[in-house]
């Protein structure tokens, strides 16, 4: 994405350590990377994904360019927090209320976003034939249907922890995607001020305005690009999910990031498993 309209002049020359963000799918990847581009006058790379399949938690994928930061969504397990930590990376973490996450999940297939980017997953047809309450349950507990194939919530949990549990021993920046859509102008001072950059509150604001939705939708459709986003609701929950969905998530929780409800109280992010049915 074209940052040159924030940004002035090149802020990379000052960025000495590599930048390395991970996002939770479906969490306000685009907006935060569109942030970090205008910031840091640097590119965004991420990798080639080969029919879908990439182990999130190989360092081998993790590759730093010059004139660059890396986005995917890698889990940061033992094997990606020796590598970050060796290179001294400046890690930056993206999350989201696990509930809304879930909806949000559930329309990015039912609705087949990204397919005019060319990465549509095409699973739209097999949703239109299950009601929502089936379809929501598929993206919770996972699907092995030749039409769908889906390893469920557990994973992204599992992600979620591990960023968590790295941010313990190594400065990182977290946020989350009511943070960063809630309190944008917050947000931008905190990511400066974890990558040591200067910026001024006229920047600020035109990265405020350049970063709306409408702005970048309409950015992102005159690249032909457009079809991935979608207005994201915080506590889009409250109408969505009922009572099975609810346990079916907390069973998740208990079997694939056990320590995820602690450690979001130890580090203030009650918000993430806050369920408000």
């Amino acid at each position: 994405m074209n940052s040159s309209a924030t940004n002035t002049k090149p802020v990379s020359q000052s960025i000495s350590n590599p930048i390395v963000m991970s996002s939770v799918f479906k969490s306000g990847t685009w907006l935060l990377r569109h942030i970090l581009e205008s910031l840091t006058g640097l590119d965004c790379h991420e990798p080639t994904i080969n029919n879908g399949k990439m182990n999130p938690a190989d360092p081998k994928h993790i590759e730093i360019r010059a004139e660059h930061f890396y986005s995917w969504h890698f889990t940061p397990a033992n094997e990606i927090q020796k590598k970050l930590t060796d290179i001294n990376a400046k890690p930056i973490f993206l999350m989201r209320n696990i509930y809304d996450l879930v909806v949000s999940m559930y329309y990015h297939f039912a609705n087949n976003i990204d397919h005019e980017i060319g990465r549509g997953a095409n699973k739209h047809l097999y949703f239109s034939k299950i009601d929502k309450h089936a379809g929501i349950q598929k993206i919770i507990t996972g699907s092995k249907d030749q039409n769908f194939r889906w390893k469920g919530l557990g994973p992204h949990l599992y992600q979620m922890e591990c960023m968590l549990q790295f941010s313990k021993t190594y400065s990182c920046y977290l946020t989350y995607y009511e943070h960063l859509v809630n309190n944008k102008h917050e947000t931008i001072h905190e990511i400066s001020k974890f990558l040591n950059i200067n910026v001024s509150e006229n920047k600020v604001q035109k990265l405020i305005h350049s970063s709306q939705f409408d702005i970048m939708k309409t950015t992102a459709i005159k690249a032909n690009s457009g079809s991935h986003f979608r207005v994201g609701k915080t506590d889009s929950h409250i109408d969505e999910l009922d009572q099975q969905h609810v346990e079916s998530i907390k069973k998740c929780l208990l079997m694939h990031a056990p320590e995820l409800t602690n450690l979001t109280k130890d580090l203030g992010l009650n918000s993430l498993m806050q369920y408000n049915g």
